[in-house]
């Protein structure tokens, strides 16, 4: 199988595995990055026999269901720092089973999540190189997903 194709079906294998039994979320492919009144992206770094950046970019919706089915809050009782704590944990566990489904033989560090509101969705990549970056893009009862994936050599 190519690399940029294993790749993203590492990936995309990750997030379903992830979102399905750590969130109750069930996920479908998609063609466009999450709509709505506000994106959120969470983000983190792997360093290892290969390096780069994972972003997942969440309609708010999502995220709000994401915390009630992870924390059991009603949306009344959410806080901010609640919403972040989740997406930058969200990125943290898929990152992390990423790599191992990637190849469980390898070690990797991963830096801390990092959290950013009200982004900018990006326009659709062209031109990439290799495959750099993969982007898949999900949708669920509550909202769209994208997950970025940047390699940035070793």
């Amino acid at each position: 199988m190519e690399e940029t194709q294993r790749i993203r079906q590492t990936l995309k294998k990750s997030i379903f595995e992830v979102f399905e039994k750590m969130f109750f979320v069930f996920l479908e492919p998609a063609e466009t990055y999450p709509a709505g009144k506000e994106v959120l992206k969470a983000s983190i770094r792997f360093r290892g026999p290969r390096s780069g950046t994972i972003d997942l970019l969440f309609a708010t919706d999502l995220a709000m269901r994401m915390v009630q089915n992870l924390l059991l809050k009603e949306p009344d009782e959410m806080s901010d720092r609640d919403v972040e704590d989740c997406l930058k944990e969200s990125a943290n566990v898929v990152c992390g089973n990423f790599l191992r489904l990637f190849d469980s033989s390898l070690t990797f560090d991963l830096s801390i999540p990092g959290f950013e509101r009200n982004i900018e969705v990006p326009g659709e990549e062209k031109g990439e190189q290799a495959g750099n970056p993969v982007v898949i893009h999900f949708q669920s009862e509550d909202g769209g997903l994208s997950a970025v994936l940047r390699e940035t050599g070793s």
